[in-house]
């Protein structure tokens, strides 16, 4: 039997390109699972119940379900926004656009006993970014940070805009728990993450969206020593 002139052969690339799937996919099934047993339980005790329980015992289990699917229903709507069409960008007054993003960054924080501070210290530049993409970038940085928090003392976020190296690097730091070395070459695998009842999308859709955006996401954090995200952008200037 002739052999082929080529070979496909599986580089080093290639099982990592396997591993990041494999722990997708696994991520992908804990969730569905999980999901799915629960509603499924619910409803299995609703109805074998359904006679004996009074109004207010079947509303709760009604709203046990409803949550279980609204949960689903979030989980999916995160997937299609990993797949969203590609970021159009445009000239994004860097000023307009911070004064718009502080109000609902801080009223959030504040509801939730968050200390928060910000510096736009790169001034009145205009960014080249799509800025409906760029503002559900910094919403999933910022949901993760809080989830970060979560049984901080004093916590805290810092939000930061500076000139760099010809771009604008926005950052969102936060003084929580932090990444363990072993975690940090999984953080932006889609559906990966370190806590439970996580989806582990706002990471890889945020790196995603940057990407196409012609920028970068940056990464600094050890455990029990808080994280910084940083996101570089170009500015119209760069061009």
């Amino acid at each position: 039997m002739s052999r082929p002139d080529e070979h496909i052969v599986a580089s080093g690339n290639h099982r990592a390109l396997i591993d990041t799937l494999d722990q997708a996919y696994s991520t992908l099934r804990h969730e569905l699972v999980n999901s799915v047993n629960s509603l499924k339980i619910t409803l299995q005790v609703l109805a074998a119940q359904f006679e004996s329980f009074d109004r207010v015992k079947r509303a709760e289990y009604m709203e046990r379900a409803l949550a279980q699917v609204a949960r689903q229903q979030r989980f999916i709507e995160k997937l299609r926004s990993y797949s969203a069409p590609e970021p159009e960008n445009s000239p994004v007054p860097l000023l307009v656009f911070w004064s718009d993003f502080l109000v609902p960054v801080s009223e959030k924080l504040a509801r939730l006993n968050i200390g928060f501070s910000q510096d736009c210290d790169a001034g009145a530049c205009t960014l080249c970014a799509d800025k409906k993409a760029l503002s559900r970038v910094l919403d999933y940085l910022i949901d993760n940070a809080v989830d970060a928090l979560e049984g901080t003392e004093s916590p805290k976020v810092f939000l930061a805009a500076t000139a760099r190296e010809g771009h604008v690097v926005i950052s969102v730091a936060d003084n929580g728990k932090g990444i363990s070395n072993e975690h940090h070459k999984k953080i932006l695998v889609p559906l990966f993450s370190t806590k439970e009842g996580r989806d582990g999308l706002g990471l890889s859709i945020s790196h995603r969206m940057v990407v196409k955006m012609g920028g970068e996401l940056r990464i600094e954090s050890a455990k029990g020593q808080g994280t910084t995200v940083e996101v570089w952008l170009n500015t119209m200037d760069s061009f």
